[in-house]
């Protein structure tokens, strides 16, 4: 007799960050419509969409998204609108919807998941559930938020360092 497997967020995957965050949704009520993974079929295209939107390849480039890519080098079309060390300001993810001009729209959210060579999972949702996510007790060290249209980034890595980056971004609020 074969097993079901239930679909969408709530599948079984061994892999400790990503199910960490799928036992986090699934104990707080937030559901597919608020965040998800992206299926097999679909998270390497919006993978190397950010890579080739962000990534400045000219000089130190690493293959792929790596933090250390991202650490004041981006693509000179894509301005760094903020910095901050959020190391004793954790919780100003939870003004996430306010920081992005149009703050009801969907974002993507890449995870990495540590080692030296990182893996991502990525997951789309709205910024209230992306911020819930990231602000309540999980312990994400290195994250991108990415708006849908590739136009701006939000990331912080291990280190507490945010980067606002890109167009879209409500730029005094984020300053406040």
């Amino acid at each position: 007799r074969r097993m079901k497997r239930k679909k969408g967020i709530w599948n079984n995957y061994e892999g400790g960050l990503r199910m960490a965050v799928q036992r986090f949704c699934q104990q707080n009520h937030i559901d597919e419509a608020a965040f998800r993974f992206l299926s097999i079929y679909q998270w390497e295209d919006v993978y190397r969409k950010v890579v080739w939107n962000f990534v400045d390849k000219s000089s130190g480039y690493q293959t792929g998204l790596h933090w250390l890519n991202t650490n004041g080098v981006f693509r000179e079309d894509k301005e760094i609108r903020a910095v901050f060390d959020s190391r004793d300001a954790w919780d100003w993810i939870l003004e996430l919807p306010g920081l992005v001009e149009e703050g009801k729209e969907r974002a993507y959210l890449l995870l990495e998941d540590g080692g030296q060579r990182p893996k991502f999972w990525i997951g789309e949702g709205t910024l209230d559930g992306i911020a819930r996510i990231l602000a309540e007790g999980l312990y994400i060290t290195d994250y991108y938020i990415v708006d849908k249209k590739y136009q701006w980034m939000i990331t912080c890595n291990h280190h507490g360092g945010v980067l606002f980056v890109g167009d879209g971004l409500n730029v005094g609020r984020i300053r406040e």
